[in-house]
């Protein structure tokens, strides 16, 4: 055998032997039955391992044989040696390489051989084919650095030629740059040292591609035991680095996957070594696999290897304080020889969260025992009954895992729940969560029945009902004591009815001679000039506006306390709304001679969105209350708003500061109490009920707002409001207000008037009287209808008790002749309430009218349906009072009332804004334009007259009898 090859063999098995991690690598020649040692990695005796067995019939644990063929003949055997095991799939590339160099050499050794006799080819060409088989042939001049030779296939596997590469710079220079540093300097290093070296690199080709590249190097020494030259061969070893990578890959996403789920694999022997771990170096672990992980060496007689049944086995040890699962799965690999592959996996948090879990179970149904819950599962297809101790407790029955039937169970269910109780259980099968809730009554064992409730929820499966379960408590205590509560709640709700239908009855009761009191003084003013009587008269009026305060002050305080007052915010005009403050009481500062001062900031927003009533009810009651205990000096409003960031609103603040006696600090709080005043013995002329501070705290709260106090005894006080979140609107708008005459008078039109009291009769007929009417009376119902025949009225007006009394027989009766189906009539009421006005005009009344009765609104009120003789009731009207609408229009209007003026009409019932009640005018007078047709040239004139006005209880009269106009319309 020639020497320099096996030279190049002994080369190849240090680089394999470094590759694979073995221990030694031999290499053989089989000579029959024996085994002739060629060559090793390191000689046999030299070997860490002395005790090595070199029995190489067959390969076991620490030992792996392959064959090397030379003309389909096993020439010889390649045996790695290992000390503790081996992973076959990353030893494999590697040695297949080796084989397939050793292989193509023995080929081309026996070709020279034969090539030498024949003196056909020179020896040193078939040394360099001897080299080249496989990779790419080279020599280097050490002393020039200059490639001397390089293989002719090297164009074809590494794209270069010697042309290319003269010297070594070139070659380096082609080195991929991440690995150009480290390939030449270990190159060097070892060729300094002596060595034969292998080492791997990555080339870039010419193209740009790369091709991973193993250079095998040997030195050439020279006589004098110097390194003369570099002989190389370079193999293109990408395919196998591919795989490797391919391996790597795998390997990393199996150890990913087992670091995730807190698992380990490892692969044990037939001897119970651990020859596979995936997160340890096998070649440092020495110990037997029960011993390595749990510190036993007594496990080994039940390993599942051992067992005489071989099949998947699990088991669990505590190490320390984990506690660890393993699934243990043997394996055979030969005849009779078993490895066995373990999964073992941290199961400590899952172990204690099953302990928690059994204590919670336990703590459950300790709470459960001790709430009187009832656990139930119940099997509707099974008719089986799971529960705990407590159903039987509540209910008598112990079914404990026995069956029950479906139908016998809602035979104990109380048959007014029975339904109720269907439907919650077709409700929850059609639900996402499958839940139900149910209140029911159930008979118990002693055949009574008892509440229960029951939470829980249906676990269906192919759309069929399968279990329910949940908890059932006994709520029969809870019903006794809400039915007791109800009752109770019954008799207080009972109780504050009775208060409230008292106070409305006592409005009505005082209203009704109040009415004739406040009318027949305001009739007299215009006759009685002269004192002392005109004194008198103005004590009689002075006297009823208190009563009717007081009457306003409780009405107010119930609707608080009961929670009817609603907020119905609108645009509001704010500095127009001080301005009425002032000639509200204007007549009142002159009588006291006293200063009323406002001041508003010049920025002050055109429109605020706020409950115009109510700020008017608050400065009211304020103000008054400003001017009783002010003697001398002033009263003032001032007036400020705060924009927020987005300038969209802001926070409304109003001061009422007055010069008058003060309030002792003590007194402070005790006065925003109802009926309480702070008034000493010494000030007994201060009149009042105490309501006014009460209800004007709570008007604030409604709104969110707050109100403060700022007073000292002699010095005055001062009342701050302040509401935040307060909408505004900065554009100009109409701050001017349209004078409203009262001189008006009508063309003795026929008026009857029906009413059980006296001096309502008296007071309404001579207001009318006044107005060039020509009024008739009737004092008992029974003969309204023949007087109305009689008369033929134009317009009647009929105290709401009237009707109210009999069912409203004197109206129905009234709308039942021919002759009077047509007449107006105008319902009067001791009620202001919006609701009140629109259930009479639902009922069949014309229009309304509240006690006491102002003389500006009744004329209103007639003018809706008589003409009047004043300049107020312009020509325009007179002429469109006569003009009925054409047929050719009918179309047309009914599509402008569907389309633009119903939607908004609907929308200022809801909610009362002065912007959309001015676009509502708009469009009626552009249907005006449009369309001739008295009905809405009227109707536009009175609601635009009572905008100008302000008089927002006539626009909330006039929108409500919209209705009656859109019903004719859809007549058409």
């Amino acid at each position: 055998m020639n020497d320099d090859l096996i030279g190049n063999w002994k080369g190849q098995l240090k680089i394999l032997q470094e590759l694979t991690k073995a221990l030694n690598v031999v290499l053989l020649k089989v000579n029959g039955e024996r085994h002739e040692v060629v060559t090793s990695a390191f000689s046999i005796d030299d070997s860490s391992d002395s005790s090595i067995d070199l029995n190489f019939g067959e390969s076991n644990d620490r030992l792996v044989k392959y064959q090397i063929l030379s003309e389909d003949d096993v020439w010889g055997l390649l045996v790695l040696i290992f000390r503790n095991g081996f992973d076959m799939a990353s030893i494999t590339p590697h040695v297949n390489t080796i084989i397939k160099i050793i292989s193509d050499q023995l080929l081309l050794e026996k070709l020279k051989t034969s090539t030498c006799n024949n003196s056909q080819i020179e020896p040193i060409a078939l040394d360099y084919f001897l080299e080249a088989i496989n990779g790419v042939p080279w020599r280097l001049n050490l002393h020039t650095n200059r490639f001397t030779y390089i293989g002719d296939n090297s164009e074809k596997i590494l794209s270069y030629t010697l042309k290319d590469w003269p010297d070594l710079q070139s070659w380096s220079k082609t080195i991929h740059h991440d690995d150009r540093e480290k390939a030449t300097n270990y190159c060097f290093k070892r060729t300094v040292a002596g060595d034969d070296h292998v080492f791997e690199y990555r080339l870039i080709k010419k193209d740009g591609s790369i091709v991973w590249i193993r250079d095998i190097v040997k030195l050439i020494i020279d006589s004098n035991k110097k390194v003369r030259e570099l002989s190389g061969l370079m193999v293109d070893i990408t395919h196998v680095k591919e795989k490797e990578l391919e391996l790597e890959l795998l390997n990393n996403r199996l150890k990913f996957i087992l670091k995730a789920t807190n698992t380990e694999l490892s692969i044990v022997d037939e001897n119970g070594r651990i020859i596979f771990h995936s997160h340890e170096d096998v070649q440092k672990i020495t110990q037997k696999c029960h011993s390595y992980y749990a510190g036993l060496n007594d496990k080994c007689d039940e390993c599942p290897r051992r067992k005489s049944n071989k099949s998947l086995s699990d088991f669990t040890y505590q190490t320390g304080d984990k506690t660890i699962q393993v699934l243990a799965y043997p394996f055979e690999i030969g005849p009779g020889i078993w490895h066995m592959a373990e999964v073992r996996m941290d199961v400590t948090k899952r172990h204690n969260n099953e302990k928690q879990i059994e204590l919670l179970k336990n703590t459950l149904e300790f709470s459960m025992d001790a709430g009187r819950i009832a656990f139930i599962e119940y099997d509707l297809h099974k008719g089986s009954f799971k529960s705990n101790q407590v159903f039987k407790e509540i209910t008598g029955f112990d079914f404990q895992n026995e069956e029950v039937a479906w139908e016998w169970l809602r035979s104990r269910i109380h048959t007014q729940d029975l339904k109720r109780l269907n439907s919650a259980f077709n409700r929850a099968l059609k639900s996402e969560g499958k839940r139900i809730n149910a209140e029911f009554q159930f008979l118990d064992k002693s055949n009574e029945y008892i509440w229960v409730k029951f939470t829980g929820q249906l676990l269906p499966k192919d759309n069929k009902e399968i279990h329910i379960t949940g908890v059932l408590i006994d709520i029969t205590d809870t019903k006794k004591l809400m039915a007791a509560l109800l009752l109770e709640r019954n008799k207080s709700l009972q109780a504050s009815e009775t208060k409230s239908m008292f106070l409305a009855n006592m409005s009505h009761e005082i209203r009704t001679p109040m009415n004739a009191i406040t009318g027949f003084a305001e009739l007299l003013t215009k006759y009685i000039k002269k004192n002392p009587y005109k004194d008198y008269l103005d004590s009689i009026k002075s006297s009823g506006n208190v009563l009717l305060a007081l009457i306003n002050d409780l009405l107010d305080l119930e609707k608080i306390e009961a929670g009817k007052m609603i907020i119905r915010k609108e645009n509001t005009n704010f500095v127009l709304l001080l301005k009425e403050m002032e000639q509200t009481f204007s007549m009142h500062f002159k009588e006291k001679n006293l200063k009323f001062k406002i001041k508003t900031p010049e920025d002050f927003p055109k429109l605020i969105y706020i409950d115009s009533l109510k700020i008017k009810q608050i400065l009211i009651n304020l103000v008054t209350n400003a001017i009783k205990f002010t003697s001398e000096g002033c009263v003032e409003i001032q007036s400020s708003f705060t924009m927020d960031g987005d300038n969209t609103q802001g926070i409304l603040t109003i001061l009422v500061k007055d010069t008058g006696i003060g309030i002792e600090q003590s007194k402070q709080e005790s006065i925003f109490e109802p009926f309480v005043q702070d008034k000493s013995p010494t000030q007994k002329n201060h009149q009042g009920t105490g309501l006014g501070l009460s209800i004007v705290q709570n008007l604030v709260k409604m709104m969110g707002g707050k109100l403060a106090l700022e007073s000292r005894v002699g010095a005055g006080s001062s009342f701050i409001v302040n509401i935040p979140y307060v909408k505004t609107i900065n554009k100009d708008v109409d701050v001017g207000e349209e004078d409203i005459t009262l001189d008006i008078r009508f063309n003795k039109q026929r008026v009857l008037i029906i009413d059980n009291v006296k001096t309502n009769l008296l007071l309404l007929s001579a207001i009318c009287a006044n107005l060039n009417l020509e009024c008739y009376e009737v004092l008992r119902e029974e003969e309204a209808l023949g007087t109305a025949l009689e008369v033929q009225p134009d317009l009647i007006f009929m105290d709401i008790r009237i009707p109210k009394s009999n069912d409203y027989k004197v109206l129905k009766s009234i709308r039942e002749k021919d002759e009077l189906k047509d007449t107006p009539v105008i319902a009067v009421s001791s009620s202001s309430s919006f609701k009140r006005q629109v259930d009479v005009l639902e009922k069949g009344f014309n229009g309304y009218i509240s006690k006491p009765i102002a003389q500006h609104k009744l004329i209103n009120e007639i003018q809706n349906f008589i003409k009047s003789e004043s300049a107020y009731d312009c020509q325009e009207t007179r002429e469109a009072e006569s003009v009925l609408l054409k047929p050719e229009d009918f179309s047309y209007v009914k599509k402008y009332f569907v389309d633009e003026l119903v939607p908004r009409w609907r929308d200022l019932l809801d909610m009362l804004s002065t912007d959309e009640l001015n676009i509502f005018i708009e469009k009626l007078e552009f249907l005006n334009h449009k369309v001739e047709w008295s009905e809405n040239i009227v109707y536009t004139k009175n609601i635009k007259d009572a905008f100008r006005a302000f008089d927002f209880e006539e626009i909330q009269k006039l929108l409500t009898n919209f209705n009656s106009i859109n019903d004719k319309v859809n007549e058409l």
